[in-house]
């Protein structure tokens, strides 16, 4: 029996749909994006970087809005401070979440915390006032002193998405290194006190 081409088409579209249904029905959409970024590559223990996600659309359009998190390891950074991007008067922007990773989410069982928000807004005008691409969220770590970890991992899922897209997310690391060498008695510090630590050192000499 010989089959027609679009019937032949259509066959394949069902068996890969069985196969992976999500990807081949979303895999025409526009994409949400985010982009985990850091204003440094390297970073030494004891000292300060941020981290920002970049959001975009791959059609350069407005959404209804978008819901993130954003993991890291706390075995080798501490979160000390977040900015997230106001929407204004017009819609919603859910309560800042922060909070462990007991489900490894983001499938990295390094990461073991995360922090997520989300907005919404009734119309396809999301983000107001605001151009593409740009920063809704600002995070400011501090390497943990004495930490064992040489690669920070930052990773970005989607807790929701405009309907008419899908979401991409694209991870990021820090590379971590070791005190400053003038920091001479190793709390993380370069101050006076390693100046004086040094005199002993080279007064016992």
């Amino acid at each position: 029996m010989k089959i027609s081409k679009s019937i032949y088409l259509i066959l394949i579209y069902l068996m890969a749909w069985m196969a992976n249904p999500v990807h081949v029905l979303a895999s025409n959409k526009p994409e949400q994006i985010v982009k985990i970024l850091s204003d440094r590559q390297m970073a030494h223990q004891g000292e300060q970087f941020k981290i920002f996600a970049e959001y975009n659309t791959s059609d350069g359009n407005k959404t209804t809005g978008l819901g993130i998190k954003v993991y890291y390891d706390s075995s080798c950074v501490t979160l000390k401070s977040s900015e997230f991007y106001d929407s204004g008067d017009s819609g919603i922007i859910s309560i800042p979440l922060h909070k462990q990773d007991r489900d490894n989410d983001d499938g990295d069982e390094r990461t073991d915390y995360s922090i997520s928000i989300g907005w919404l807004f009734w119309t396809q005008s999301w983000p107001k006032d605001q151009d593409i691409p740009f920063n809704v969220m600002t995070l400011t770590f501090i390497v943990n002193c004495h930490s064992n970890c040489q690669l920070a991992n930052f990773n970005v899922t989607s807790t929701s998405e405009d309907i008419n897209y899908q979401f991409s997310g694209f991870n990021h690391q820090v590379h971590v290194l070791d005190t400053y060498r003038s920091d001479i008695n190793k709390d993380c510090w370069v101050n006076l006190i390693d100046a004086i630590e040094l005199l002993k050192h080279l007064s016992q000499e």
